[in-house]
């Protein structure tokens, strides 16, 4: 069984780097390391910390990652598994925040974290050391204006172990590939430092001074110890208090004990917890395992780590005899044994809870490690994704819900489609429909209301082995229809509610209901339907009428005001028809898409007429790219269109008859029929074959 991860450092198998192996002539090496500060964030009020390259041939500053626990201010190492930083945040006079942070090197992700450290445990910089496993440094003192101290910090734990006193506080320490390790300190000094007693020997006056922390790292390829050296001058600026950083980046020769300063970092960046890679591995040392495979079955605890052993070194030579192999699992062993050069590897192995595993294979011999093989997956039962959004339709007097089972796991595990379930609750009234059913979709009839419109929605509850997920809901039906005429002016936001909002795009930028909208070209505030000004994401999103009822051969009249804000940033508006209130069932175009480019709230008509009786959904489509203003609608009404009777289909020249609603004769004739000498009502017009109701 294993934990998630290891908060102890384990012994390496191999040094960081290498001696042997030829520096190729054209080789620059790059440091990396954290930028903590620099003169323009501090100036601008800036934070923009994390990990960032440098080249030591010129200055050029190269973002690695941005993370503001990315913070080596108060030391910084990376190891063979992971990099460990310690973080001194001022946040008032007396008082400072001290945190410990470890980050996968492969992607930069926080692995763990020690809040609330000691003041003992920040270091000027530190220096991990591949041949004992441990993380050296220069120490605070236990309290503030003790002496510092040249100790060891466990990473695990936080806490600091002194080993001697420190007289001139360091500004950077580093080991080289044999375990030996160097210091250069604030007056410029080089020295070798003996891990054991912390008794240092002074190699040699670099020629330079610093007033301020910083760090530095062997180049294992070299031996090149790249030391940065801050000072700190007065600001040229009155108006700003904080001094301005000089820092400089030197090559330490440590044979010679010889300085010489490549660039001037251009920002005074503040630099802490610096590394350079070596060679993935020593010549002679193993090659990297192949076809690293990893067979958990159905999300099993127990399984296999499945990879073949090269039959080559590092260096590409043949190899003979056998290595060591090494099995972790987020830093935790997993599985150890040994086998000859060639061999297929399958190793049993168990977990002891279910996670996503990093997991490592490395091999190692008498010369070396191998560079690692790597896995990231997840192992152990995983639970399913989130239902999308069920879809709900009424047709054939019944609703229609439906949802898509989920395919993939949450974090790409096994999961059982057996062990899914769901229950479905009908609102308004909050009713179980159906309860742990198997199924993926649910039906029910439901009759129209009796007038006017109630609004449905169904909710949606995944059980996944026993796992209750949160409830996801449909979206409304209003079934039934309002009454003609129909008429809106969104004066609250239960008339606003009338109206179904589809955001096509998925932006949430979408059509609200806005009650104090301030309209300049009257002086009023007014209540309206927005659709709001935007910079950033291009518009697709409707806003749909309540169901209407229209017959067949009748003519109707649709009437909206509209308006915009910015006439500068002209949005466009489509007005469409279709039976349903989804944007692909929007079909029937009623107006195109036309600019709306009046701020004054402005009148417009439509003629509506339809195939087939039936209920039907006007709809709003704001569209087009950004940036664009506002559009805002302030009213709407739908009705009969009465304007004329010459709208009947028939023969002109054929008699026609006129009928109150409640079938008296009130008019016969030839030609086309009017209505203009009759009172204003209710009647019905005959002509040949052809049949009309007509409100005057």
């Amino acid at each position: 069984m294993i934990k998630k991860f290891t908060l102890s450092l384990t012994l390496g198998l191999a040094s960081l780097g290498i001696t042997a192996q030829t520096v190729p002539a054209d080789y620059v090496p790059e440091i990396y390391a954290s930028v903590y500060s620099c003169n323009y964030w501090k100036e601008h009020q800036l934070e923009e910390i994390g990990i960032y390259k440098f080249s030591t041939d010129k200055y050029q500053r190269s973002l690695v990652m941005q993370d503001p626990y990315l913070d080596a201010s108060g030391g910084g190492a990376m190891t063979e598994d992971f990099y460990f930083c310690t973080t001194e945040l001022y946040i008032t006079e007396g008082l400072t925040e001290i945190n410990h942070y470890m980050f996968d090197p492969d992607d930069w992700a926080e692995m763990t974290s020690l809040r609330d450290g000691t003041y003992g445990s920040v270091a000027t910089d530190l220096a991990y050391d591949a041949t004992t496993a441990k993380v050296f440094g220069c120490f605070n003192g236990d309290s503030e204006g003790a002496e510092m101290v040249f100790g060891t910090i466990d990473v695990g734990t936080g806490h600091r172990f002194a080993i001697s006193k420190i007289e001139t506080p360091w500004i950077a320490c580093s080991v080289d590939n044999n375990g030996n390790l160097y210091a250069v300190d604030m007056e410029g000094k080089l020295l070798s430092v003996d891990k054991i007693d912390g008794k240092t020997k002074e190699l040699g006056d670099l020629g330079f001074k610093a007033t301020r922390r910083s760090t530095g790292a062997i180049d294992p390829r070299t031996g090149i110890f790249y030391v940065v050296v801050t000072t700190a001058r007065a600001n040229d600026d009155p108006y700003f208090d904080f001094e301005i950083n000089v820092s400089h980046l030197w090559a330490v020769d440590i044979k010679t004990a010889t300085a010489r300063c490549l660039y001037e970092f251009e920002d005074g960046e503040a630099l802490g917890g610096m590394y350079i890679p070596g060679p993935a591995a020593k010549d002679g040392a193993p090659s990297q395992p192949e076809n690293l495979s990893i067979d958990f079955p159905n999300g099993s605890m127990a399984g296999t780590v499945n990879f073949t052993i090269p039959t080559t070194t590092f260096d590409g030579n043949t190899a003979t005899g056998t290595v060591d192999y090494l099995i972790r699992a987020n830093g935790s062993l997993l599985a150890e044994g040994k086998a000859a050069y060639g061999s297929k590897i399958t190793a049993p192995c168990k977990i002891s809870e279910a996670d996503m595993y990093k997991v490592d294979v490395v091999l190692s011999n008498n010369v070396g490690r191998s560079p690692k093989a790597q896995i990231k997956l997840w192992l152990g039962p995983d639970m399913p994704c989130q239902l999308t959004t069920p879809r709900l339709i009424y047709a054939n007097g019944k609703f229609e819900l439906s949802w898509t089972a989920p395919a993939e796991s949450q974090h790409g595990g096994y999961i059982d489609p057996e062990k899914i379930s769901y229950t479905v609750v009908r609102n308004p009234g909050n009713v179980v429909v159906a309860e742990k059913t198997p199924h993926n979709s649910f039906s029910e009839a439901m009759p129209l209301p009796a007038s006017g419109i109630e609004t449905y929605s169904y909710s949606v509850q995944m059980i996944y082995d026993g796992t209750d997920f949160i409830p996801v809901t449909s979206n409304d039906w209003r079934l039934g229809y309002v009454a003609l005429p129909y008429s809106n002016d969104f004066s609250t936001e239960e008339l606003f509610n009338q109206f179904t909002r589809i955001d096509v795009n998925g932006d949430k930028t979408e059509w609200y209901w806005e009650w104090d909208y301030y309209d300049e070209e009257i002086d009023e505030v007014v209540p309206v339907a927005l659709y709001p000004y935007t910079t950033i994401t291009p518009a697709n999103d409707w806003l749909v009428s309540p169901p209407v009822r229209f017959e067949a051969g009748h003519t109707y009249k649709f009437t909206y005001t509209s308006f915009t804000d910015d006439t500068d940033y002209t949005p466009s508006m489509a007005i469409a028809l279709g039976t349903a209130p989804f944007a692909e069932s929007l079909t029937t175009e009623l107006e195109p898409l036309s600019p709306v480019n009046t701020k004054h709230p402005t009148a417009h008509s439509l003629s509506v007429k339809v195939d087939e009786t039936g209920l039907y959904y006007i709809g709003f489509h704001a569209y087009g790219d950004a940036p664009h203003g506002s559009i805002g609608i302030s009213s709407v009404t739908i009705e009969a269109d009465n304007s004329g009777i010459d709208r009947i289909e028939a023969d002109h020249n054929a008699p026609y008859t006129i009928y109150t609603i409640d079938g008296i004769v009130t008019a016969k004739g030839t030609g086309a029929p009017s209505l203009d000498a009759l009172p204003a009502g209710l009647y019905i017009v005959t002509q040949g074959t052809s049949t009309i109701k007509i409100k005057k």
